[in-house]
């Protein structure tokens, strides 16, 4: 499944236009996978206050199924 720039809410577009003009460091926490892969460059998943995966996008094929396991959605329904 690609994401689609259409599905992105006009927050995270814009959030996302003004990183690539001005570079800035930002942190934004979200519980929405397609989100993190779409806005991020890297994703970290937290459990229990602490960080237990970090991955660099896009170097991980098949990135959004990685994250799906690791916060252990075993049945994708969006899957294709």
């Amino acid at each position: 499944m690609v994401f689609q720039e259409h599905r992105l809410l006009p927050w995270a577009i814009l959030i996302r236009e003004l990183v690539a003009r001005h570079q800035p460091g930002v942190v934004l926490a979200t519980h929405n996978v397609d989100e993190a892969i779409a806005i991020a460059d890297r994703i970290l998943i937290m459990r229990d206050g602490e960080i237990a995966a970090s991955y660099r996008w896009p170097t991980h094929a098949g990135l959004r199924q990685i994250l799906l396991h690791e916060l252990g959605v075993e049945n994708d329904s969006r899957a294709a």
